[in-house]
């Protein structure tokens, strides 16, 4: 299939045809190849995620013979730059032929603004739309935007290709586009069968030291290592009604082989050194099957010495004899959809399960030692309190380590959201206040259950930071700001913690939490540490890498209170890159020794030395003056805080920071200006006086149990 594409795409080249192309759309004859701008569009809260869809579709043009740029806009906007600037200067510089942008739902809002800029900077140039959104949405989505040229529906890899290279659109299937004013929808293309076909998606167009950064949340609870995502099998079975996956990649799961999957995973090691990888699949391992030959393959080509992994399971698909093979072969979290403790809603649904299964496969992975990842749903339609109450109770059972607190939206593409359009519940859609976590003010009045949408919004703001506070980290003020900063902003600038488990999580499941570090631990659990020349995973590593192990180790013992040999670490890890992480984290030991004028002088240091976590670094040092007691010290970094989501961090600092004052009003007016409302605090916080929320420890470090009282 794909080189009859590559073959039609040159014979049009050669007669460079133009019928049935809309306006714009240039004589081939000129040019043999072309240059083709591929944007991937970007939204606060979008996460560390480099599109692979993109990098797909780039991969297949290159292979052709075509130029390809990926202008991707979320490290610009995630690093409080000008995406619009920056968009331009791409625009200008790469001179595109072909301009085509992929949106997911969320990501529609953004879309808007880049069409506007292109129309400013580039008009006449062909616009192609692709993505789950679109697809979906194809006629609609034309209707909207009058100058966007192609829809392209479904999996765009050999699609691209054809209509970049000048077939005649009415030749070219699942695109939809414009003739003499209608809309056109072509027949579907058949779904790609043979993946192994397909080349490595083309990372290298993605700025991947971005999207590598340690501090990133790829693998919900590890941090600290470089991982990324990879995606080998598409399609579902399964039928959903919240789900809109089928639309893209149908419901045949088609899946790479082993072979492929390893050369993939040795790939990514040896170009990008990776050291964890999430599979990134609707139903991974799809059969029992397909399970033993991936892992004994894994197994066999020695990558549990190499990286570590995770992936998204069925609760119907994951006995225990599956997951003790996983682990085995290098897994260390799976992640299942639960998305409901209430029977009757796992019905309402059709997830294809039922609630025993739910728990059985929680059972399991406890049992194989493996980290458990419950994601979860509440707010379909249909839902009342009680059975929202039982999604809480269900995990509470079940002990997960990491649970995904989602709040519904009717994804088009769904039969949910088909239901609601329907029966006229859904209007002109606004998409973007589409979010499935976090407590946005936008979001406050709406709610798709049974539940009236104050009462939802409050309930799910509560659950949803109680569950996140419960299940990753607890024990200072740190942790919350870190909670509330992460649900508001889909990022983590955290560096005193690892997201590894701490001393707020029981002692039986500490093995299962150190993974990275089982050599080392091997030792320090005595409270002894070798030469620190010894202390290393592999001879071959790197400087950098070696430094950037220990760095991690000397934070994870910062937050097991081991000093002494976090000093050691630290101070004998030099990554030129991570060089101002390790001198922040030496100012947070500092801290933790209440040696507040070493601490500063290490921030001072750290904030010196180039690199991209000046944010990080600041937050981090505004957080340990206001636990040090130096409250005005802590005010003034604060308000220093003044851009994009970086002014939700500062104002719930202050809001900290004026609570410990005692200037309650102050607080609560700080936690508006973040939050959007006054929901977050309940009048109890009227009564409380900051002198009564110090500990023992020197006035300074605030009880978990303090701070509990004080936001919920």
């Amino acid at each position: 299939m794909l080189k009859s594409v590559i073959t039609r795409g040159l014979e049009y080249f050669q007669s460079g045809l133009k019928k049935n192309s809309p306006a714009g759309f240039v004589n081939h004859n000129e040019k043999k190849f072309r240059k083709v701008a591929l944007i991937y569009p970007a939204k606060r809260n979008m996460g560390c995620w480099p599109a692979l869809g993109l990098a797909y579709i780039a991969a297949m043009l290159e292979k052709v013979g075509h130029t390809v740029s990926i202008i991707d806009r979320n490290p610009v906007l995630s690093q409080g730059g000008d995406v619009e600037a920056f968009t331009r200067k791409a625009l200008a510089d790469f001179k595109p032929d072909f301009v085509g942008i992929t949106a997911t739902t969320p990501l529609m809002e953004d879309v808007v603004s880049i069409l506007h800029l292109l129309q400013e900077t580039i008009p006449g140039i062909p616009l192609i739309l692709g993505g789950p959104h679109v697809t979906a949405l194809p006629e609609a989505t034309l209707k909207q935007f009058p100058e966007v040229d192609i829809v392209v529906r479904g999996e765009g890899e050999l699609t691209m290709p054809e209509i970049v290279a000048g077939c005649p659109l009415t030749e070219v299937l699942g695109i939809t586009w414009r003739k003499d004013g209608e809309v056109i929808s072509n027949p579907a293309r058949p779904l790609i069968t043979d993946l192994d076909a397909l080349p490595f998606p083309s990372r290298n167009l993605f700025d991947m030291e971005f999207y590598l950064q340690p501090d990133n949340i790829v693998i919900r609870g590890l941090r600290g290592i470089r991982a990324t995502h990879i995606y080998n099998a598409r399609g579902c079975y399964y039928n959903c009604k919240f789900c809109a996956g089928a639309a893209v990649f149908g419901r045949e799961v088609r899946s790479n082989s082993a072979h492929t999957i390893v050369e993939e995973i040795n790939h990514l090691i040896n170009e990008y050194n990776v050291e964890a990888l999430y599979f990134d699949e609707d139903v991974f391992f799809s059969s029992r099957l397909r399970a033993e030959t991936i892992c004994k393959a894994l197994i066999e080509a020695e990558i549990p010495k190499k990286i570590k992994w995770a992936g998204l399971m069925r609760a119907n698909a994951a006995p225990f004899d599956v997951l003790k093979m996983m682990k085995d072969s290098g897994c260390v979290q799976v992640e299942f959809g639960f998305e409901t403790g209430s029977a009757r809603m796992l019905k309402v649904v059709r997830k294809g399960v039922i609630l025993e299964q739910n728990y059985a496969a929680a059972r399991n992975s406890h049992k194989a030692g493996l980290r458990l990842l419950a994601s979860m749903i509440v707010g379909c339609p249909s839902e009342t309190s009680a059975e929202y109450n039982e999604t809480i109770e269900f995990l509470r059972d079940i002990e997960p380590h990491y649970i995904g607190f989602n709040k519904f939206i009717p994804l088009p593409g769904s039969q949910f959201f088909n239901e609601l359009s329907a029966a006229g519940k859904l209007g002109n859609e606004d998409w973007g206040v589409y979010h499935v976590g976090g407590s946005f003010p936008e979001q406050k009045m709406i709610s798709y259950s049974e539940i009236e949408g104050p009462e939802f919004f409050r309930k799910f703001c509560e659950d949803e930071q109680k569950f996140i506070r419960d299940s990753n980290l607890a024990g200072t003020i740190i942790s919350l700001l870190n909670i509330l900063e992460e649900k508001q902003n889909g990022f983590s600038f955290s560096i005193l913690k690892p997201d590894l488990f701490t001393i707020a999580i029981p002692e039986k499941r500490r093995a299962e939490t150190d993974f990275c570090w089982e050599k080392a631990l091997e030792i320090i659990e005595g409270n002894e540490l070798c030469e620190i020349d010894d202390f290393k995973c592999d001879d071959k590593l790197s400087t950098d890498v070696r430094g950037a192990w220990l760095n991690n180790l000397g934070v994870h013992l910062i937050e097991d209170f081991r000093l002494r040999l976090a000093g050691l670490c630290l101070r004998s890890a030099q990554p030129e890159q991570e060089l101002p992480l390790v001198l922040a984290n030496l100012g947070v030991l500092a801290f933790r020794r209440k040696e507040y004028e070493k601490a500063d002088s290490y921030f001072t240091s750290a904030l010196l030395n180039p690199g991209s976590y000046k944010k990080q670094i600041s937050w981090n040092w505004a957080n340990t003056c206001l636990l040090s007691g130096r409250l005005e010290q802590a005010r003034e970094m604060y308000e220093k805080f003044d851009n994009d989501f970086a002014v939700f961090n500062g104002q719930i600092g202050l809001a900290a920071t004026y609570v410990l004052f005692g200037d309650f009003k102050q607080a609560r007016n700080c936690w508006e200006k973040a939050i959007g409302d006054d929901e977050g605090l309940p009048e109890a916080i009227q009564n409380i006086k900051a002198s009564q929320n110090l500990s023992a420890n020197g006035g300074h470090i605030i009880g978990h149990k303090s701070i509990t009282d004080l936001y919920y």
